[in-house]
């Protein structure tokens, strides 16, 4: 299943529009279907050549992994182009070979999780260089495209590398799915599935499209998502510890700790540092970074209003799936027999929904401008906002999203989930308008964005009390 990136595609199809080769860097999490976009846009060509780089493994000594990912390429260079294997000794021969034998066709190249292929060769980047210079870049129909899991690495050695400057014709960093691309998973039964049952999935998922794939089968049901989640054999059940290891490795441990320590509140780098009870150093920003560039984090800042100056940013974790295992599937798995078998059976899950779906709004702003029908370019901020209680202002508030526009227009957006809302959130959000502090002649308009219903003797009352009522069901049903 292929379902949205149509910009991306765009993008990669435009490169093939070009009389000159062209370099291609993909970055993204786990599971967000980089190489699914790459196998997609092979499709363009009559030649495809694909080699992902080995899981290191760390016990050997570095000579060894660097022959093992040597040999992995050779033997995969021989299948595709039915050849002679080939031992190389080095990179610079393995890229040499690559290159020649690439060298007249309409041929797209894929190297796969090359932070992985790069083990045990510093100068593996370096070498790849060099050989776009001397031999790829020779061939006007050529396409190379390099990925992985581990973004970090690609933008330090790829990304902004002075040995790359002008070379990288696209940088794609891939991120989950919008909404309404994720609801085309459920296209074949969509009537037969209600909307709380989706966001419950995409409590779980995100916009993962992996994880949507193995949730949304046509046989799913509620026991097979608990099965998938909370069976020893489940794919989601063992996925977090694929993740740490298989990707971060020997950072594992301190990275790890970083997601865990998220999972209990929204902190400043400094709040962060001192709940961990470590020095907020190099080290320590390097590793909010790798977090942030694999998707699993964000920085959501607080900006003043009327200036584009954020005055500090909180950590978010902003990955669903590491929410929901870190809250739910750990714990469950230490016990011998599954306990968990339905989601009623999952203590504080409403209060896990409204903070899973809150992330689904941050990562779908684009849409929801789009649904408030504001231009993209009247946007001066949109983020979260925090008002401290003052002697000068008339109390303190925090705003789940202020959207804020050139003519001093805002939209007060609150975020909410729950089978059943009532009257009482419109004074909720009344106090918070009453009491926010803006420019003078400005205007302010209040949006409810909610998963679930509208209690009927309160929905008339509730509607009138909005400027506007956003439901999860305007996300899904976006035309991309």
């Amino acid at each position: 299943m292929f379902y949205g990136r149509n910009q991306e595609i765009r993008q990669l199809t435009d490169l093939t529009q070009k009389q000159t080769a062209s370099l291609v860097a993909i970055s993204g999490r786990r599971r967000i279907g980089k190489s699914t976009l790459v196998h997609e846009y092979a499709n363009q060509f009559s030649h495809f050549v694909e080699v992902a780089g080995l899981a290191p493994a760390l016990e050997s000594s570095i000579t060894d992994r660097k022959l093992s990912q040597l040999q992995n390429f050779s033997a995969h260079i021989a299948k595709q182009f039915k050849s002679t294997r080939v031992s190389f000794e080095n990179w610079t021969d393995a890229f040499d070979y690559l290159a020649e034998k690439s060298e007249k066709k309409s041929i797209l190249i894929f190297l796969d999780e090359v932070s992985w292929m790069s083990d045990g060769d510093p100068l593996w980047a370096s070498k790849l260089k060099n050989a776009w210079d001397l031999k790829f870049k020779k061939n006007p129909k050529l396409i190379l495209i390099v990925c992985g899991s581990i973004s970090t690495w690609i933008q330090k050695n790829i990304i902004h590398s002075t040995n790359f400057v002008g070379r990288i014709s696209l940088h794609i960093q891939l991120n989950e799915l919008y909404l309404n691309e994720s609801a085309q998973f459920w296209k074949s039964k969509s009537n037969k599935i209600s909307t709380y049952e989706k966001l419950r999935t995409l409590c779980i998922t995100g916009g993962v499209p992996k994880y949507l794939e193995e949730c949304t089968s046509p046989q799913t049901s509620e026991n097979k998502l608990m099965d998938l989640c909370f069976n020893k054999n489940g794919f989601l059940n063992s996925e977090f510890d694929k993740i740490f290891t298989d990707i971060f490795g020997a950072k594992r441990k301190s990275l790890e700790k970083i997601v865990r320590q998220c999972l209990v509140q929204k902190m400043t780098p400094i709040e962060l540092a001192k709940s961990l009870k470590t020095e907020q150093n190099s080290d320590f920003s390097e590793n909010l970074q790798i977090l942030e560039d694999a998707g699993f984090i964000a920085r959501d800042y607080l900006y003043k209003i009327n200036t584009h100056k954020a005055r500090i940013s909180r950590i978010r974790l902003k990955d669903n799936y590491l929410r929901f295992y870190l809250k739910y599937i750990e714990p469950e798995k230490k016990n011998k027999i599954q306990k968990i078998k339905k989601f009623s059976d999952l203590k504080g899950f409403d209060t896990l929904l409204g903070l899973q779906f809150e992330n689904l709004i941050f990562n779908n702003l684009e849409q929801l401008i789009q649904i408030l029908d504001i231009k993209a370019s009247d946007i001066k901020t949109a983020s979260p906002y925090i008002q401290k209680k003052l002697p000068r202002n008339k109390g303190g508030c925090q705003i789940d999203l202020l959207i804020q526009c050139q003519n001093n227009s805002f939209y007060l957006c609150e975020i909410k989930s729950g089978q059943m809302l009532d009257r009482q959130i419109i004074s909720e959000v009344q106090k918070k308008s009453d009491v926010i502090t803006l420019p003078r002649r400005s205007s302010i308009r209040t949006v409810l964005i909610y998963a679930g219903e509208l209690y009927p003797p309160h929905k008339d009352e509730i509607e009138q009390g909005f400027h506007r009522l956003v439901h999860l069901d305007d996300f899904l049903r976006i035309r991309s």
